[in-house]
């Protein structure tokens, strides 16, 4: 429905007007588009609001991404016995004990 927006496939967002508001469902792929889609309608003249209620499509497997994590997480010299790294529905989880907050931000950010 957005197909003049070149960041976000035109077929891939569907879009209603309620009073002003507007409402944005469908998926895509990445987040940006996600965000694209918001952005073209959000500035248009006489909109009150938008509901972005698009989602992200799942491109990888959970389990391939938790082993991702759990590799760069012993290269960053956090030990195996101090995390864990759970795939579950399409979610990784990572759980454990550090000592400093500025090694659990590590932790995030590494994963």
């Amino acid at each position: 429905m957005l197909r003049g927006l070149s960041r976000c496939p035109g077929d891939a967002v569907k879009v209603a007007v309620s009073g002003g508001w507007i409402t944005l469902a469908g998926k895509v792929e990445w987040h940006y588009q996600h965000d694209a889609a918001a952005a073209a309608v959000r500035a248009l003249w006489g909109v009150k609001g938008v509901s972005n209620q698009i989602g992200i499509k799942p491109k990888a497997n959970a389990d391939d991404i938790k082993q991702s994590i759990v590799t760069a997480l012993n290269r960053s010299w956090f030990t195996p016995e101090h995390f864990h790294a759970a795939a579950s529905d399409g979610n990784v989880t990572l759980t454990g004990d550090v000592k400093y907050w500025s090694k659990r931000a590590l932790a995030g950010k590494t994963a």
